[in-house]
């Protein structure tokens, strides 16, 4: 259905991977940001009913758009990290509300994994986030400080 009936945010809630403290964001249709309602969003996305017996198929059909996600992102890093000829024992960071995502794609990659939060000595900020989830905003200001000063 091309409209804008679900996020990546509900299938990331379906599996259980997104934190309370980093879904800041309103639904596609406004509604609470249960794993019931965003398996209905999801449900809507075929055009399909949604009945809360059939809770499993739509946690499959969330983890298979999760793994279909994670096979794009994956094709990119191996097209990137074969044109930077870097060595095979270069980690990637995890930084952002995503890393998770790049600790799995490390592991597929067979490479090391640093997660942006050990690099900091006080991680966790008053709101429940870290300077971690925060990190790539961080970085945004930073370069355009620098392009600023330019």
């Amino acid at each position: 259905m091309a409209e804008y009936f679900a996020t990546m945010a509900d299938v990331y809630r379906v599996t259980g991977e997104l934190d309370e403290a980093h879904d800041q964001t309103e639904t596609a249709d406004g509604n609470e940001k249960t794993v019931v309602a965003s398996a209905r969003r999801l449900s809507r996305l075929l055009g399909s009913d949604f009945v809360v017996e059939e809770l499993p198929r739509w946690t499959a059909f969330a983890e298979n758009i999760r793994e279909q996600q994670l096979q794009k992102i994956l094709q990119a890093c191996l097209y990137r990290l074969q044109t930077a000829e870097l060595d095979q024992q270069q980690a990637l960071m995890g930084a952002g509300i995503g890393r998770f995502l790049v600790k799995e794609l490390a592991q597929r990659l067979d490479r090391p994994y640093i997660d942006f939060t050990d690099l900091l000595p006080n991680p966790v900020i008053q709101t429940g986030l870290s300077a971690a989830d925060c990190a790539p905003a961080v970085a945004v200001a930073c370069l355009l400080n620098v392009s600023d000063k330019n």
